[in-house]
């Protein structure tokens, strides 16, 4: 038969067999799912080296829980998530995990969910130990992340991370996430190593010298029952803007849009603040000027201060 060649059948004759009783054709849908159909449709030019990093976050609570998922929904291809406590009934509403996960780790939950969500990313991995100077195989693993991001709301782990970026070149840049209380507003802070550090707006407490709200009933705090802690009850619209705040100030960093210290503040609507007897600060009016109705996000330099433990005295000989 001429252009017949060993193993290849002619379209004629498959039509021949399907014709009398022989071998069937059905049809098969194929799609793709690799990493560039599925983050942006072979549209978006920095998937390629956005699969290749490798993210941190110190924190898998209600702010770092979510933001994972986010991270990971927007093509980060390797995420290392640390967090230490297990997964409690009073989490579940403002959490990225829900009633399975009640009385287990959150870090290998949460890896394990992302994994099965998204099972073409790279690694996702997970520690259980606490950030400080007895985590020393952690730190080592931090040096090789082109982000870390710190979400613990622990001022002593944030100050001894602060402490090691200082003192460890070629340390990646921090981001710090926190939200003010009952979510009013949220704060992002990028520390790239070299500039300013988290001690130049942060005093010896763990407190921001500048804050958005201030609350004279204490931030709306309620006292839980049988257990002695105090909770604020916001839910998770309010903090959605923070995890949008964090994800969308972590990709820039990560397309290196941000070389210098940088503060990012989402501003809550003035009616909501002032609904749950907070005001506007008057420390944060004075030097920002007065929000207005909110429902805005602010950016402003974080530069070093001269009172600063560790760039004091580079501010004060220049």
């Amino acid at each position: 038969m001429k252009g017949f060649r060993p193993g290849h059948v002619p379209p004629g004759l498959l039509l021949n067999r399907y014709l009398s009783g022989g071998a069937k054709v059905s049809k098969a849908i194929v799609e793709r799912a690799d990493h560039h159909w599925v983050h942006g449709r072979d549209q978006d030019p920095e998937q390629e080296r956005l699969r290749e990093l490798q993210v941190a976050i110190l924190g898998c609570g209600s702010v770092g829980g979510p933001l994972a998922r986010l991270l990971a929904q927007a093509g980060i291809g390797n995420l290392l998530l640390v967090d230490p406590e297990s997964m409690d009934w009073p989490n579940v509403s403002r959490h990225e995990l829900g009633v399975p996960s009640v009385g287990r780790f959150k870090a290998p939950e949460l890896a394990r969910e992302i994994e099965k969500a998204y099972p073409h990313l790279g690694r996702i991995y997970w520690r259980r130990e606490r950030v400080g100077s007895g985590a020393k195989n952690l730190m080592a693993e931090l040096l090789s992340c082109d982000l870390i991001i710190s979400t613990m709301g622990n001022w002593s782990a944030e100050n001894f991370l602060n402490d090691v970026q200082l003192e460890t070149d070629g340390f990646p840049p921090i981001l710090y996430g926190w939200v003010e209380p009952n979510a009013a507003a949220a704060h992002a802070l990028l520390i790239p190593r070299g500039d300013s550090c988290l001690s130049c707006g942060i005093n010896d407490k763990g407190r921001p010298y500048l804050a958005v709200t201030d609350w004279s009933n204490g931030g709306g705090s309620l006292q839980a029952p049988a257990c002695g802690a105090q909770f604020t009850p916001y839910g998770p619209a309010e903090l959605s803007w923070a995890h949008a705040l964090l994800s969308e100030t972590a990709i820039n960093a990560l397309n290196g849009e941000a070389l210098i210290a940088h503060h990012r503040i989402w501003i809550g609507p003035r009616n909501r603040v002032y609904a749950s007897g907070g005001s506007w600060s008057e420390a944060w009016t004075a030097e920002a000027g007065d929000p207005g109705s909110g429902g805005m996000i602010v950016e402003r330099r974080w530069s070093a201060s001269a009172s600063c433990p560790a760039c004091g005295r580079h501010v004060r000989s220049a």
